[in-house]
């Protein structure tokens, strides 16, 4: 597999100018998030969102959570 660096010195004149690792603490971050939104419901409804916009915030959330966890 052919790392983003390989393959913008093979095909451009771009350059990876610096790399960003999240981890750990941007997973709980997210965790937190997405309890949040989840204890809310009741007030997000008042505001006139739905449960399906609760529902793919709080699989958005959950799914980007698994992510950073994951590595």
């Amino acid at each position: 597999m052919r790392s983003i660096e390989d393959t913008l010195a093979a095909h451009t004149s771009l350059h990876v100018a610096q790399q960003l690792r999240f981890g750990a603490s941007d997973a709980t971050t997210l965790s937190r998030w997405r309890q949040r939104i989840e204890a809310q419901a009741d007030a997000i409804d008042a505001l006139g969102f739905d449960a399906v916009f609760r529902r793919m915030w709080s699989f958005y959330l959950a799914y980007s959570e698994a992510g950073f966890r994951g590595g």
